[in-house]
């Protein structure tokens, strides 16, 4: 299971603990209310989460969860480097798909990579490094090497990574996050695919502004997640929330049916459509 869906599944059952004492009036006869337990509640079961898997040991994500294509791909494990700089070359590719694993501490990825580099990073705490080539594409995944918690061999204070990535080539992004801050620039990247999985985090993402039509798509436990839908980007948005708290900036992606819509939406060069799928947390559109 992964991170996002098993904070999720915790987000769920502590959810449904509270609002079934709520309905059954014992929350009143204590004089606390259903919503103020809540948030406490659902952070502390993430983080009793995250202690279960540090105990067991986190594992590395396997090559075959990415996209599969033709070919025979093979893998070259990087070595695992803690607190250094690290450089991923192109190598002529003319596309890229880049999963990030990354747990308890900062996260930011943004443009900025050197000429003919896929990406370039600073990792304070511990990180592996996993590539592929298939055909003209580079599949790169960055995580937390099997076995290892980043608070026990990283820094002190959970993972930092900085990404910086390129944009001189088409991306597909994926992005498993626990209790993290994430702050992802996709603005002047050309991303094609972003995947977002984040447990009980806090997570300000700037979609990109030129990138032609962006598939997005948000799983949410009990997170605090922001879109910024750059300005001249239309955007389509689908909720499926559950119990979470969903805001879109309806000025300018007004509902319509059962999603939120920009008038010139069928029309704009360059647009996102979002599938946001979340069980307890905040999510804001705007």
């Amino acid at each position: 299971m992964s991170n996002g869906k098993g904070i999720a599944a915790i987000g769920l059952i502590i959810a449904g603990v509270v609002l079934l004492m709520d309905n059954l009036g014992v929350l009143a006869r204590l004089e606390f209310s259903a919503w103020t337990l809540l948030w406490p509640l659902m952070f502390i079961g993430a983080g009793l989460w995250l202690v279960a898997g540090a105990v067991r040991g986190l594992r590395n994500p396997e090559p075959e969860e990415l996209e599969r294509s033709g070919g025979t791909p093979l893998w070259d494990a990087g070595e695992a480097v803690p607190g250094q700089g690290e450089i991923v070359a192109l190598d002529g590719a003319t596309s890229a798909q880049v999963k990030i694993v990354h747990g308890a501490g900062r996260l930011s990825v943004g443009p900025g990579a050197p000429p003919g580099a896929l990406l370039a990073g600073n990792f304070a705490g511990i990180v592996s490094r996993q590539t592929r080539r298939v055909g003209d594409r580079l599949d790169v995944v960055l995580s937390i090497p099997g076995g290892s918690a980043s608070w026990r061999k990283g820094a002190p204070g959970g993972m930092e990574w900085d990404v910086r990535l390129t944009g001189e080539a088409p991306l597909a992004l994926g992005f498993e996050m626990g209790a993290s801050r994430s702050r992802l620039d996709l603005r002047e990247l050309r991303v094609t695919g972003l995947s977002v999985q984040i447990g009980a985090g806090d997570a300000e993402i700037d979609l990109p502004a030129a990138a032609g039509a962006t598939y997005v798509k948000v799983e949410g436990g009990a997170a605090r997640i922001t879109l910024h839908v750059p300005g001249g980007v239309a955007a389509l948005v689908r909720t499926n929330a559950g119990l979470s708290h969903v805001t879109v900036d309806e000025t300018r992606f007004p509902r319509i049916g059962g999603a939120y819509r920009s008038p010139d939406f069928e029309s704009a060069p360059n647009k996102v459509i979002i599938a946001i799928d979340a069980a307890v947390g905040r999510i804001q559109v705007d």
